[in-house]
């Protein structure tokens, strides 16, 4: 399984892009999306992918995960319900499945086709600037690729580098995901600990 994870400020085109990889994938390819978290946010973000080994003939894409919630969730529900442990153990769920994570910025004429066109509903257009500057602040700190939306599609050349790298990590993170399916962390086999337990209990 690829699993690549699109995420972005709305209308910049994450459903185009992730057409695009569809298309590019073999194999089955199962499409996702997480919106604002309906229970507790590591069964929201981590329980469909804890137990998973990386593969070439079934392939995930996340129209939206776990960064919409650190953006929206202080924007429009009094803060986000993802604190830094959370959002670090996603993190290392995700590294250690070989996930490739894509925030696309938007284009020109951006504004203008998400509020014209589009007729968006849930980013209020006082707003949009703003999630746009906290997108591209995630960009900074996480080291993502981030292809540039140019009206909303992104060119070929950004599809085949996420295909390529998504690939890349999967075929690196199956042989010890395959070992202990419940890994967290550096799924290379160089980690330099190796803590071993039974699975995570109830969330209350």
């Amino acid at each position: 399984m690829v699993l690549a994870i699109l995420e972005g400020v709305d209308g910049t085109g994450k459903s185009t892009l992730a057409d695009m990889l569809h298309e590019q994938f073999n194999g089955d390819v199962e499409r996702r999306s997480c919106g604002p978290p309906k229970k507790h946010v590591l069964e929201e973000y981590v329980a469909d992918i804890e137990t998973y080994t990386a593969s070439l003939d079934h392939h995930v894409i996340y129209d939206r995960h776990y960064l919409g919630e650190l953006i929206y969730g202080p924007l429009y529900r009094g803060g986000s319900q993802l604190d830094d442990a959370m959002k670090r153990y996603v993190e290392l769920v995700l590294q250690a499945r070989g996930a490739v994570v894509v925030i696309i910025h938007p284009g020109d004429g951006w504004l203008e086709r998400t509020y014209g066109e589009r007729g968006e509903t849930f980013l209020k257009r006082e707003h949009a600037e703003l999630a746009k500057t906290k997108f591209a602040r995630l960009c900074l700190t996480r080291g993502v690729i981030t292809p540039t939306q140019q009206f909303g599609f992104a060119n070929d050349s950004d599809v085949r580098t996420i295909k390529w790298l998504a690939i890349l990590r999967a075929e690196v993170s199956a042989g010890m995901t395959a070992k202990f399916t419940t890994l967290v962390g550096n799924a290379t086999g160089e980690c330099e600990y190796l803590i071993l337990g039974d699975t995570r209990g109830p969330l209350q």
